[in-house]
């Protein structure tokens, strides 16, 4: 149905890494990916009650993992899977707006 995903900031390791069980599971169908990440994302907040965030490290490294998995079902990087990782960014409007204009172009091309 879909021709283009753009995932920014995506959360991979929800729901016990539901996700990365689907994406193994699933099969090649064409398309172009975006998908980006900060290298600060991840960050515990004081207002976090429950702790639940990963660290940067971990956070990113799960990015990764679903970047690489997409690559081994298939996807070229470059002409169907864009991955973007930006130095320092945070998991935030501003960081998702300095790296939409990208995401559009590589989209929409």
């Amino acid at each position: 149905v879909f021709g283009a995903v753009g995932a920014v900031s995506p959360s991979v390791g929800f729901a016990r890494g539901a996700l990365m069980d689907y994406l193994e599971r699933a099969r090649f169908v064409g398309g172009r990916i975006y998908m980006d990440v900060g290298t600060h994302e991840g960050r515990p907040r004081a207002r976090d009650p429950l702790h639940l965030r990963h660290k940067p490290r971990e956070y990113v490294g799960m990015v990764r993992d679903a970047r690489d998995l997409l690559v081994r079902k298939g996807y070229r990087e470059g002409p169907d899977l864009l991955y973007v990782e930006e130095e320092g960014a945070v998991h935030n409007e501003a960081a998702w707006a300095d790296r939409l204009p990208q995401l559009l172009r590589f989209l929409l091309g």
